[in-house]
Parts: C-alpha cells; sequence; structure tokens
C-alpha cells in the first residue's frame, strides 16, 4: 500500500543531520506495517496530479497557521477534499489535523490558554494514551459529519473521524524526546512559548509514551481494519478482506483466523484441539451490532474473541507455517481486553519497552539466534531473537 506524505512544514534544521526531516519521522512511525512511501512537499508548492497518486495520505506538521496567507494552503484543502472525494484514507497530524477540518468545513483557532508542550495524556474514548504535544492552535468547531475519538481538558477536539474517510489527531506520535528537546532549543523561543512552560515539559521527557499504540490504530485506518474506539463508538469494522486470503481456508496457528473454503462469506475461527467457530466475517460498510441476547454490541469478525479477551491479527506479520502442505498462514495477534484496551502480554509489554528505548533516543538491536535441542530419537531446531 503506497502512502502519500503530504509535508507543510520542516523540522529545524539543527536536528535534520541526525532525526531527519518530518517525512523521516512519518516513514519511522508507521516502518513495518508494510507501506511504501512517496513524498510531496507542499510548502514549496509541490504537490501530486490527484488523489490516485497513492493509496492513502497522510498530512503533517508545520509551524504555519492554517488560516495564514499561503499561496500554498487553499491548493491543499482542495486537495484534501479531492481525497475524501475519491474515498482515499486520509490522515492529519497536528497541523494535518486542523487543515483537515478546515478544508471540511470545521474552524481553526490560536487558543487563548497558550501551549500544549511535550507528553501529555489524551482520553482516545476511554482509553488513556500519552503523547507529544506541541501546539497551540486549535480545532474549535468540527466539520460535520466528525466525530471525536480524542479529548482532554485542554484541548477538547483532540482527535476526530469522519466515518471511514478521514482520522486525524493533535498530537504528535511521531516526536520522541529527542525532538522535542529539539523544538524546545530552537523554536520555543522565536515562536513565543513561555520558557517556564518549556522547562516543565522539558523535565516530562523521561514518561512512556504511547506512540506504538498510536502506529497502530494509524496503519489499521489505512488498511481499513477493525480497530477500537472504545464507549464513543465501539468497533469500526474494515472495508476490505486482504485479497491473498480470499477463497482460502486459514487452518488456526496459535488463533489465526480467516474465511472458510466452503462458505464464501463466513468465518472459520478456532484454537488447537479446541471445536471450530462460525461467525459472519466483515462485508462492505458492515458495522457491529448489538446482541439480541444481552443487547451489547458485539465486535466485527475478522476477530477472535474469547471471554476474558479479544486478539486482533496483525496480518503484516503473516508468513506461511513450514510444516503443512495445504494453505496455512501463521499470525501474531494482539490482545485487549473486553473493553478495547491492552492486555499485559509479551507483544504488548516489548511495544512499551520499544517506546521507552525511543524515548530516549535509542534503537534496540534484534539478533536472531538458532538454538538447537536434541534427543536420542529426534532433533529439533527452533529460531528466537535476542533483545
Amino acid at each position: 500500500m503506497k502512502i502519500g506524505l503530504l509535508i507543510p512544514g520542516h523540522a529545524p534544521e539543527e536536528v535534520r543531520a541526525k532525526l531527519g526531516d518530518y517525512a523521516d519521522m512519518y516513514e519511522r512511525l508507521l516502518a513495518g506495517y508494510g507501506f511504501d512511501f512517496a513524498r510531496w512537499s507542499v510548502v514549496e508548492n509541490v504537490f501530486p496530479a490527484g488523489p490516485e497518486e497513492a493509496d492513502g495520505w497522510l498530512i503533517g506538521g508545520s509551524r504555519h497557521g492554517v488560516y495564514e496567507d499561503h499561496a500554498w494552503i487553499p491548493p491543499l484543502e482542495a486537495l484534501i477534499r479531492d481525497i475524501v472525494a475519491a474515498d482515499r484514507p486520509l490522515v492529519g497530524i497536528c497541523f494535518g489535523h486542523q487543515i483537515i477540518a478546515k478544508a471540511l468545513g470545521g474552524r481553526v483557532e490560536k487558543y487563548q490558554g497558550g501551549w500544549a508542550l511535550g507528553p501529555t495524556e489524551y482520553d482516545f474514548s476511554g482509553t488513556p494514551l500519552t503523547l507529544n504535544a506541541w501546539h497551540q492552535d486549535q480545532v474549535v468547531a468540527l466539520p460535520e459529519g466528525a466525530e471525536v475519538i480524542a479529548t482532554n481538558d485542554f484541548c477538547r477536539y483532540a482527535g476526530i473521524r469522519i466515518g471511514d474517510k478521514t482520522l486525524s489527531v493533535q498530537p504528535h506520535p511521531e516526536y520522541d524526546a529527542e525532538m522535542m528537546r529539539g523544538l524546545f532549543d530552537f523554536r520555543a523561543e522565536t515562536a513565543g512559548v513561555p520558557m517556564a512552560q518549556v522547562d516543565e515539559a522539558r523535565a516530562r521527557l523521561g514518561q512512556s509514551l504511547d506512540a506504538v499504540a498510536m502506529a497502530d490504530r494509524i496503519a489499521a485506518f489505512f488498511k481499513r481494519e477493525a480497530v477500537w474506539w472504545p464507549r464513543t463508538t465501539g468497533w469500526t469494522s474494515c472495508r476490505h478482506r486482504p485479497r491473498y486470503l480470499e477463497g482460502r481456508r486459514l487452518d488456526e496457528v496459535g488463533a489465526s483466523c480467516g474465511p472458510a473454503r466452503d462458505r464464501p462469506g463466513q468465518g472459520r475461527y478456532r484454537r488447537r484441539n479446541s471445536p471450530a467457530r462460525t461467525i459472519s466475517t466483515c462485508q462492505d460498510r458492515s458495522s457491529s451490532r448489538p446482541s439480541p441476547a444481552t443487547g451489547r454490541t458485539r465486535p466485527p469478525t475478522g476477530l477472535f474473541v474469547e471471554r476474558d479477551m479479544i486478539l486482533k491479527p496483525d496480518m503484516s506479520t503473516a508468513t506461511a507455517a513450514p510444516w503443512t502442505a495445504d494453505w496455512t498462514l501463521q499470525v501474531i495477534h494482539d490482545a485487549y481486553d473486553r473493553n478495547g484496551r491492552d492486555r499485559d502480554e509479551p507483544r504488548n509489554v516489548l511495544k512499551r519497552v520499544v517506546g521507552l528505548y525511543e524515548a530516549q533516543g535509542w534503537r534496540p538491536v534484534i539478533a536472531p539466534e538458532m538454538e538447537f535441542t536434541s534427543s536420542p530419537a529426534t532433533s529439533t531446531r527452533r529460531a528466537r531473537s535476542r533483545r
């Protein structure tokens, strides 16, 4: 899937040699999800020919205001409307969040209450996520049809979604602690940020961030997979089953799932040594629905539902199982509780550990290792990763 990056601004020149420009940060944020990227520097009036140039679009941050008089802002707003009309998924971050709202009929103002800086907690429809903030401007009036998915006391409309067309957030999941230090050192004074507030925010830079959780949500939105936005919206179901799964039975490995071979439109979910459970798979424009027995909202299919958890397959991890002769995939799953919150499973714990590394400006090194075990009758070889 090709993601078009629309770049309306640049990182401070002093940090680019080490951290790269904003486009590099977005690509790092979404690395590992199977995306390809292309860039257009709209701040220099470089635009794509149209929405068809990419499968999905992301508009990033900028030191400019959406209400300022720049020659590139009107054509960017027109492109936003064209992308929405073309039904291509569109994501906005900070300035991107604001320009999408403005282009679709909302309103953005310089907030009289001042700045939001550094690690900041947001309520993502009942799930707290901590992300770095760097803004004074805010969306103050929503576009028609927009639904609030993130908020806090300082920023009422910190995240919005319009159906499955647009998703935008005010905070910066692409900013790590080192990038924030660069902004504090090289942008804060010229932007008029109070130095006392900068010092207070600088002292909080060691806090753990939920950038990986936000990246998961953005990637799932681009792929139009099921995403959990608790309390406000429930499950947002996927629209398109991955093409490589069409018409093939996927035997469960761990807890993988897929369409049944002999019953189109049905999905078979099972664990080894347990009975198969068959429920309807997602269909175009399908949505979650209340259970007749309980009145509670059922999650859409494409998910493995247990009594105490919900497993969501990360199809970017799908690989052929080498020990079977038929069509079988092994798929790593993300685990959530029944309220949509991350469980303390190894994969989620590792994501948080990696986030702590990123907060320090470090990148973990993952080294593969082969482990051999043997017995008089058999010899077994296993691969594992040492972190």
